[in-house]
């Protein structure tokens, strides 16, 4: 009979976790063969082939091994995803000591951008067409339970949803969104992610916003996002001291009333407001 560190290695080169369950089934010959009596590597393999819904459903002597997998992944120091022509372009900055687990954990065609005494950052692309975008974004969020700065640039409504769905529940500290415009329903979606991943710290960067959306999305953020940063694109506007006047006000407000810790309101390079 095969020897089971043969079925590892079988296992460690397969690519779909239905066949290679077969293939270990196989390769074990007349023994009882069920998820809870796989050895713990086998497992661990299981776990980042699979996706992230998936895994809460594992009980038993799988918990302590899923648990201790989901803890010990690494951080993300900074993560940008950027659309552009049909292709989502994706930059991963993380400590250099761990550099080596999403380089392994990413099958795209990667590439290292540049790397420091302490960090590295790796960029690959990502077609949108590609029927397994999902399941390669899940395959990114999985890699990490923490993303310290979150950075979308101009994500189309669907791309956005798809990258939302996949993201589940990774923590994210800071969230910096850059849109050439910014509608009542792409506010009421940021909204939704902000509360989801708890973000404090939100910035807005767009050409353009409705003014009375901007304030009903502001006031409508959860208390615990402490920080704002919100800049208009198009420049100064037509009675700027009348705008330092409202913005200042109206920030005040989410100090005061909302638990803000700081606001800050630009329209081009002028500062409209900035409170504390």
């Amino acid at each position: 009979m095969l020897s089971l560190a043969i079925a590892r290695d079988f296992f460690s080169r397969s690519t779909a976790l239905h066949i290679t369950l077969l293939a270990i089934h196989f390769l074990m010959g007349p023994t009882t063969f069920t998820l809870s009596t796989l050895p713990q590597d086998i497992i661990r393999r299981v776990i980042r082939m699979n996706s992230a819904w998936s895994i809460h459903k594992l009980r038993f002597s799988w918990n302590t091994v899923v648990s201790e997998f989901l803890r010990d992944r690494p951080p993300v120091e900074w993560l940008c995803m950027t659309e552009t022509h049909y292709t989502l372009e994706v930059v991963v900055e993380a400590q250099r000591n761990h550099f080596r687990h999403f380089a392994i954990n990413m099958i795209f065609h990667w590439k290292l951008v540049k790397i420091e005494n302490s960090t590295a950052v790796i960029k690959f692309d990502i077609d949108l067409n590609d029927s397994w975008l999902m399941r390669w974004l899940f395959r990114l969020f999985m890699s990490t339970n923490h993303v310290k700065l979150l950075e979308l640039r101009d994500l189309e409504e669907e791309t956005l949803d798809i990258v939302d769905k996949a993201m589940q529940h990774v923590r994210i500290d800071q969230l910096d969104m850059r849109q050439d415009w910014m509608d009542q329903y792409l506010l009421k979606y940021i909204r939704r992610i902000v509360r989801r991943h708890r973000i404090i710290d939100v910035g807005l960067v767009a050409e353009y916003f409705n003014g009375r959306e901007l304030c009903n999305y502001l006031v409508s953020l959860p208390r615990f996002t402490r920080f704002l940063y919100v800049k208009i694109s198009e420049g100064l506007p037509k009675k700027p001291k009348a705008a330092r006047r409202f913005w200042n006000a109206f920030a005040q407000c989410l100090i005061e009333k909302k638990g803000k810790s700081s606001v800050a309101i630009l329209s081009g390079d002028h500062v409209m407001c900035f409170r504390v």
